[in-house]
């Protein structure tokens, strides 16, 4: 999933390292402590890739370059460890009757892990038609959608759960 990982150093040739982004949508960056996290994707969803810098003090740390297909349909920034570092979590837009896929990564010591996200098991994909609205709320990633059952319509609540890398009924 991971194409590139940069550790950028104030000392290094920093204007040399930021030439070589090309163009990009850049989203609102996000702010977790003195960090801000920037998450940006190339204007053409087709060019493959997205990705994420991290600066403290203006100065950046560390950029991550990673695959993707689609839109970036969502981006967020928490603490869903409880370990007082932050996550960044991306969500890429689907169409219908199509799975939202996630990326999360875990900051540590100046890099971006990634975190493994299971698909829907087969009991939680029963009924889904995707169109997912995801939020994190109070440092906890849900995600919630409605199903195609019979009888009147109901929305599945989801949270992920980092440890295990799974999503779990609410």
């Amino acid at each position: 999933m991971v194409a590139h990982v940069t550790r950028i150093w104030p000392l290094l040739g920093l204007t040399a390292v930021l030439s070589i982004a090309p163009a990009v949508a850049v989203a609102n960056p996000h702010q977790f402590g003195d960090f801000t996290i920037s998450v940006s994707a190339p204007d053409n969803p087709d060019a493959g890739s997205y990705q994420i810098v991290v600066e403290q003090g203006g100065l950046p740390l560390t950029r991550l370059q990673a695959d993707f297909a689609g839109e970036i349909g969502a981006t967020f920034v928490g603490d869903l460890t409880n370990d007082g570092a932050f996550e960044v979590v991306v969500v890429f837009a689907n169409g219908a009757q199509q799975e939202s896929l996630f990326h999360v990564y875990s900051w540590e010591v100046f890099l971006l892990a990634p975190l493994e996200v299971a698909k829907l098991n087969e009991t939680q994909r029963q009924g889904y038609q995707g169109n997912d609205t995801v939020s994190l709320k109070d440092g906890k990633l849900q995600r919630s959608f409605q199903l195609a059952l019979d009888g009147p319509t109901q929305t599945r609540t989801l949270e992920y759960v980092p440890a295990t890398g799974q999503w779990v009924d609410l």
